[in-house]
């Protein structure tokens, strides 16, 4: 089937086409390219698993606005999540939240975790 670019794949399958050329052949030049571009340095490297993540999940943070202040003059969302006890995975939380958050208003986000 062709589509309206001729004989060449479509945007998704020629990104994901790339992807897997790049995966294949940099393999051996991850340590170099941590080291001498990120100057992030390690003895050792171990392959992870190979994860696609797919989720579906409905989260509701409890207080979210928009302000502006002199740091932020076109504006940030205030985020503000209410706790009872001291849960060991709020931060990863606080974090997932931000990403999403910021990922839908394409703003700065802070946030603030009341106990």
């Amino acid at each position: 089937m062709e589509n309206t670019r001729g004989n060449r794949p479509s945007n998704k399958r020629e990104s994901n086409y790339i992807d897997k050329i790049i995966k294949e052949n940099c393999k051996e030049l991850v340590p170099i390219i941590f080291d001498r571009i990120f100057g992030v340095h390690f003895s050792k490297i171990e392959n992870l698993p190979e994860i696609k993540q797919q989720v579906t999940i409905e989260k509701e943070p409890d207080f979210l606005r928009k302000i502006f202040n002199a740091e932020h003059p076109n504006g940030a969302v205030a985020h503000l999540e209410f706790q009872t006890e001291d849960d060991k995975k709020t931060d990863r939380r606080m974090l997932w939240y931000a990403g999403f958050i910021h990922y839908n208003y394409e703003l700065p986000v802070i946030q603030s975790v009341l106990y």
